[in-house]
């Protein structure tokens, strides 16, 4: 069933870098378009501290007048996301634009920009049409970055697999989440407010909802248990595949065990909606690295997800579960396995793990992909 959130849970060179000189840094695509994940905010505010000057406004496009106005200004062009400069209709990969970003890169270059590249996923969440123009893309910006940054070992191998990138491959600390939110209010409360029984056992699935997150594997997953007393919530902003949310909408008016809350959800409601659940749950179709995973794991939630890209380097037996990817039997067989688990101490553990992660690292090796010590 679909329930509205409101109401239910409302109550550029090698020098030492120091404070001077700084070094000028610009996300594309800009932070101000970057606000779906805090992962961009918590990065650029670390850097901050140590001196750099990370742009909230630029053109997405990278055009060649801004390139030469802020030549003297802006160091490090740092690119997160590529599919703005080439995407047309939301569908389409235009060849003749793929050219004219790949010039714009090299004339950056030429011009003293150093180009970082994040890898943050495999393969694009919304993959377009045709697919060997979109793979051009993204194998031009593999080989003119300076350096690429990942978030793991498997990653590093990735990018040199795929792209034939020997060298410059940064893996890079994934900036912590711990202590992101204000501490949990009273599960009780809070699924109180949810209609959901103190004895329930509940499964959390939280993120943008769209195709590469399989969801709609989930809820056949779930759909197999036979435990009136279990709950699954899904929530999280609908993503573009209109399509893909309707369906979703029309699987959990199947089983009253679900509550499908398809909308964008206040900083101030996601740690309500992680006290209510006892286990967090990705069933990604497809998946490098998960911030959501990250998250979880933060909140003090065991997580049940898929054994790919750089989940099984994060989480271990003692935090969660990992399945082969697409095997919806295998999914049912970890959301079984946790109704009989020690989900307390698990998720105990899993904090332990997201506590060790710093902020420093993260920034230390994020200014050596950017050519600079911290």
């Amino acid at each position: 069933m679909a329930w509205h959130l409101s109401a239910a849970l409302s109550g550029r060179s090698n020098r030492l870098i120091s404070k001077t000189p700084s070094l000028g840094v610009a996300f594309v695509p800009c932070l101000e378009d970057l606000t779906s994940n805090p992962y961009w905010s918590i990065l650029a505010s670390a850097l901050s501290r140590e001196g750099a000057i990370v742009l909230p406004r630029n053109p997405g496009t990278l055009r060649i007048r801004w390139l030469w106005t802020n030549r003297g200004s802006i160091d490090v062009l740092h690119l997160h996301y590529i599919q703005s400069h080439y995407v047309v209709e939301a569908r389409h990969a235009r060849f003749r634009w793929v050219l004219r970003f790949a010039r714009n890169i090299l004339i950056a270059r030429a011009l003293g920009y150093r180009i970082v590249w994040t890898v943050h996923d495999e393969t694009p969440a919304f993959p377009l049409k045709p697919k060997w123009v979109e793979d051009l893309a993204y194998q031009l910006v593999a080989r003119s970055a300076h350096a690429i940054i990942v978030h793991c070992a498997y990653a590093q191998q990735m990018v040199r697999r795929r792209y034939g990138r020997t060298s410059g491959v940064v893996i890079v600390d994934h900036p912590p989440l711990v202590n992101l939110y204000p501490a949990p209010t009273s599960a009780d409360s809070v699924r109180e407010r949810l209609g959901i029984s103190d004895d329930s056992i509940v499964f959390l699935c939280f993120g943008q909802i769209r195709p590469n997150k399989g969801i709609e594997r989930l809820l056949d997953a779930f759909s197999q248990l036979e435990d009136s007393t279990l709950r699954l919530i899904v929530a999280g902003a609908p993503g573009p595949d209109s399509d893909y949310v309707t369906q979703l909408r029309q699987a959990a008016k199947q089983d009253a065990r679900v509550l499908l809350m398809d909308q964008l959800i206040p900083d101030e409601h996601v740690v309500r909606l992680f006290a209510a659940a006892n286990v967090a749950v990705m069933s990604f179709a497809q998946v490098l690295t998960s911030s959501s995973v990250i998250l979880a794991m933060s909140l003090g939630k065991p997580v049940i997800a898929p054994a790919s890209g750089c989940i099984p380097e994060l989480l271990s037996a003692e935090m969660g579960w990992t399945y082969p990817p697409e095997d919806t039997f295998a999914l049912q067989a970890a959301l079984r396995a946790a109704t009989n688990a020690d989900l307390a101490t698990m998720g105990s553990r899993a904090l332990q793990r997201a506590s060790q992660m710093r902020i420093s690292s993260t920034v230390s090796q994020t200014l050596l992909a950017y050519g600079r010590r911290s």
